[in-house]
């Protein structure tokens, strides 16, 4: 997708479990009160910037409400 967009529009991933053998580009990210926490990976963005801009996301619980939208 990034690649498509003409590399101008940073990619951020988020998921609820890590892919195997990817540990070294992502960032866990706990939101709200969960236990658990979110696994943020970006491109066209820096992986610290892209884990800030994920945990000050709106909501009550472990998934953001803006990412409950898009299902």
């Amino acid at each position: 997708m990034y690649n498509a967009l003409n590399k101008t529009i940073p990619i951020i991933g988020v998921a609820k479990k890590p892919f195997s053998g990817n540990s070294e580009y992502l960032i866990e990210v706990i939101l709200s009160k969960s236990r658990h926490p979110l696994y943020v990976t970006s491109i066209g963005i820096s992986l610290e910037s892209a884990a800030k801009k994920v945990q000050t996301m709106a909501g009550k619980y472990r998934i953001p409400d803006l990412l409950n939208y898009l299902e």
